[in-house]
């Protein structure tokens, strides 16, 4: 149900299954490139949802994979269920974090090897994540999109406010950490072929 979301561009289906459309967010912005796009439809392709706190992209997620079958791998809930018991909490381990996400990446290429469509919803708020992602594609010659999650930073931050009602669910967000977490994203680069996804 895409009620809520609004791919820009022109939506067209990706061998996947998937919506997939060719946007920029300004005319510097590269359209996705024949590294980016599938051709093939027997080649796998996994989708990359960044964005940041609050802008929709598990939503996204979910909806994208039921879409077109893909598999929805989420980085938070996995964390959550392992790590949280269901306990509300505002933090992160990093280290438990990067040993959740050295195990899931060592999965998700295995899969991609097997001819299915993959979905991360990781957030890939850093250029070295996204790059990596990229790479391991490349390594089991899989193809990759990019889409760029993204609202206004009022709706973003009153989503995670409401959230935190439903503890166990999601992190625990309020106003300053929505604020302080701004420093650890980066945002894409004009070399990055991107998607964006308006929520």
């Amino acid at each position: 149900m895409l009620d809520m979301i609004t791919m820009i561009g022109s939506p067209t289906l990706a061998c996947g299954g998937g919506l997939a459309t060719s946007a920029r967010a300004d005319e510097n912005a590269p359209l996705a490139t024949d590294d980016a796009l599938p051709h093939d439809c027997g080649v796998a392709t996994v989708h990359l949802i960044h964005g940041y706190l609050g802008v929709g992209k598990s939503r996204f997620a979910r909806d994208f994979s039921a879409r077109s079958g893909a598999a929805l791998i989420s980085l938070d809930e996995w964390y959550l269920r392992l790590y949280t018991d269901g306990a509300p909490t505002p933090h992160q381990d990093y280290e438990l974090l990067d040993r959740l996400t050295g195990v899931l990446h060592g999965h998700w290429p295995q899969l991609l090897r097997a001819g299915v469509d993959v979905v991360l919803d990781f957030g890939f708020w850093r250029r070295s994540e996204r790059d990596m992602t990229r790479e391991l594609a490349r390594s089991v010659s899989a193809n990759h999109r990019l889409y760029w999650v993204r609202t206004d930073d009022e709706t973003a931050l009153s989503r995670c406010l409401t959230r935190n009602d439903h503890p166990g669910s999601a992190f625990i967000i309020d106003a300053a950490a929505y604020r302080d977490l701004k420093a650890r994203f980066e945002e894409l680069g004009s070399d990055e072929p991107f998607e964006i996804v308006e929520t």
